[in-house]
């Protein structure tokens, strides 16, 4: 009997144990159930909060960005403003600068013309001698010219020199010899000194088996300017041109009776190329006639 009772109470005891396991496990399968049901709306309000603070602070975010870009797009404007104004006013004071900057070229062109001219009236009574050996005899160049110059152009007649004196540093040649220094007189009168030019033009002079040669004397900007016909006065001679340097610098040029006033070396350039040219077309032609 005692044995009949332990084992219905066994049994007893593990029916319960399993109907605990079960309710446990359903339990738990009701609870995971309830998770993943519970899941997605959790997530989606999440995402939802989520997405309503991006949302907000992107918007926030773009608000401030719409000032600043507003803020610098009318700083951006002032400085174009500013800009434009300086732009402007740079123009202006580039134009004035150039016009004075043309004004005071053109005046000191001017000036400088007077200047020349001034200095080439105050030489007017000089001549440039070159090629008078230095030597014992010519060591007073005054006292020389006074006595030489009546005897080179006795149809001169007298003629008064102030002063006389070689001009530059001494120099010697290649042989040790002393280097023949230009000699520069000062006459009383402009005249004598037109006179002298007029005889030495038609008249060759040598000392000691040299020629020598009488020159104006001119300010250093004449000098250049007319040193600047140099090439085409020689050319123009071995063309059959007479040449002649007019005050201050001007080109004149005959030959068969016509004469041609070249103003600058340039236009002698460009006269002596279309002679050329002539020449060219006259040797062509002669080559291969026209029928």
């Amino acid at each position: 009997m005692a044995t009949t009772l332990r084992k219905t109470a066994a049994k007893q005891t593990n029916a319960r144990s399993v109907d605990s396991e079960e309710l446990a496990e359903l339990v738990k399968l009701a609870v995971a159930e309830a998770i993943r049901e519970a899941i997605p709306k959790f997530v989606d309000d999440v995402v939802a909060q989520l997405s309503a603070k991006t949302q907000a602070l992107v918007a926030e975010q773009m608000a401030e960005f719409r000032s600043e870009m507003v803020a610098m797009r009318a700083d951006t404007s002032k400085c174009m403003e500013v800009m434009e104004t300086s732009e402007n006013r740079l123009g202006e004071v580039d134009s004035r600068l150039s016009a004075s900057v043309s004004k005071l070229t053109a005046l000191c062109a001017s000036l400088e013309d007077k200047v020349t001219d001034m200095e080439d009236r105050s030489r007017r009574d000089n001549i440039r001698v070159h090629g008078i050996p230095e030597n014992s005899d010519t060591s007073n160049p005054l006292t020389y010219l006074s006595a030489a110059i009546p005897k080179w152009f006795p149809k001169l007649g007298s003629v008064e020199i102030m002063r006389a004196h070689r001009v530059g540093a001494a120099k010697t040649d290649s042989n040790g010899k002393p280097f023949p220094r230009t000699l520069l007189l000062k006459l009383l009168r402009f005249t004598d000194r037109d006179r002298i030019l007029g005889a030495a033009r038609k008249t060759t002079v040598e000392v000691d088996g040299v020629a020598i040669r009488f020159a104006p004397d001119y300010s250093t900007q004449t000098f250049r300017r007319r040193l600047a016909f140099s090439n085409s006065m020689d050319t123009l001679q071995r063309m059959g041109f007479r040449t002649f340097l007019l005050y201050p610098a001007r080109l004149k040029a005959m030959r068969g009776g016509a004469s041609h006033f070249l103003n600058t070396p340039q236009e002698a350039k460009d006269f002596i190329d279309s002679l050329h040219g002539s020449n060219l077309l006259f040797f062509s032609l002669s080559l291969f006639p026209v029928r």
